[in-house]
């Protein structure tokens, strides 16, 4: 008897009761039905995880592109504001220019005003008011004179005082215009930069509840597999059952002949173990033989005792009665390892 052989029998038994039925066949193909619909469940979990894996990985594409927008306006609006830092000193350098302006045509208004009474005193203070007041023509002429050289003088000052006055209004067009355009690019990215913030926000989102469908697919697939893993084991299983019971089942008629019934299962099970259900098995270096696998000392006395004296250990009803009364002995003796203990191979 084989010790390599002792830790399947604990199965062989259950085992025997799945064989010996007539569905046995039926079972089996059940089983492998299970095992053909776990694997396509286990193939739609895994299309479903590849699928989720896809709708992540796109909500992901968005998201970048979103955010790389996002830090591209973000660095306009930087570059922006140093714009308006430098148009802020280029208003604050025209404010001052402004300011010059209005001293220069302040000084220039107040010039003309003393020019024209300085004018006008001089022309009642000299000779000159007395020319207005003759009749001389000579007298006229030179008073024109003087007259026509005052006139110019104030239209110099006239033109001056133009020409700054427009100077000033081109100065504060200049500096609305560059503060309202500065305000419009502002304004526009401002509004770009929060409308970016909300899509961001919503990708982002998107991305979380991708992945998190991810996780749920992974863990779908991992129990499709799984269950996939058991039907198969289930099928295997059965398989085997179905060749216990195919190898031994035979033999019940004999084992029901010589063992008590509630020993009958566990028979089959070691008999199993033993040998395969083969009458003609031998053991190669322990030289035992038959069904039970019986040593030739063993078997000199079993055989005798169970009434079969003189039989070959191949002979099966020989073998499966020589069996049965050393069970009955060892139950009756108390051996130390139970019904079974002259066997490597346990039930």
């Amino acid at each position: 008897m084989s010790v390599s052989r002792s830790v399947c029998v604990a199965l062989v038994a259950t085992a025997l009761l799945f064989a010996s039925l007539p569905g046995g066949e039926a079972a089996l193909a059940q089983t492998k039905g299970d095992v053909d619909e776990a694997r396509q469940e286990a193939n739609r979990a895994k299309s479903a995880l590849s699928d989720a894996q896809q709708v992540a990985d796109q909500a992901n594409l968005v998201r970048s592109g979103v955010e790389a927008d996002l830090l591209s306006r973000l660095d306009a609006v930087e570059r922006t504001s140093a714009d308006l830092d430098v148009v802020s000193s280029k208003v604050i350098e025209l404010r001052g220019q402004i300011e010059d302006a209005e001293l220069l045509v302040r000084s220039l208004r107040t010039s003309a005003d003393e020019r024209a009474v300085e004018a006008y005193m001089s022309s009642w203070s000299t000779d000159i008011g007395l020319v207005v007041l003759s009749a001389d023509l000579t007298q006229a002429l030179v008073l024109e004179d003087v007259a026509e050289t005052a006139r110019e003088d104030d239209l110099a000052q006239i033109n001056e005082l133009t020409i700054q006055r427009r100077i000033l209004n081109e100065l504060r067009s200049d500096q609305e215009s560059e503060q309202q355009r500065l305000r419009r690019i502002q304004d526009d990215l401002t509004s770009q930069v929060n409308v970016l913030e909300q899509l961001f926000l919503q990708a982002d989102v998107e991305v979380r509840a991708a992945f998190l469908a991810v996780d749920e697919s992974d863990r779908q697939y991992r129990a499709a597999r799984s269950k996939a893993v058991v039907a198969q084991r289930a099928y295997d299983e059965a398989q085997r059952r179905l060749r216990i019971g195919r190898g031994v089942e035979r033999w019940r008629p004999l084992v029901q002949k010589y063992f008590p019934p509630e020993l009958i299962d566990q028979a089959l099970a070691v008999m199993y173990c033993e040998s395969g259900g083969d009458p003609d098995a031998t053991n190669p270096r322990s030289n035992a033989a038959g069904l039970f696998q019986f040593l030739r000392g063993t078997w000199a006395i079993a055989s005798v005792r169970a009434g079969f004296g003189g039989y070959s250990r191949l002979d099966p009803e020989a073998n499966i009665a020589s069996a049965a009364w050393l069970v009955d002995y060892s139950i009756r003796t108390r051996h130390p390892a139970g019904a079974w203990g002259h066997w490597s191979c346990r039930p």
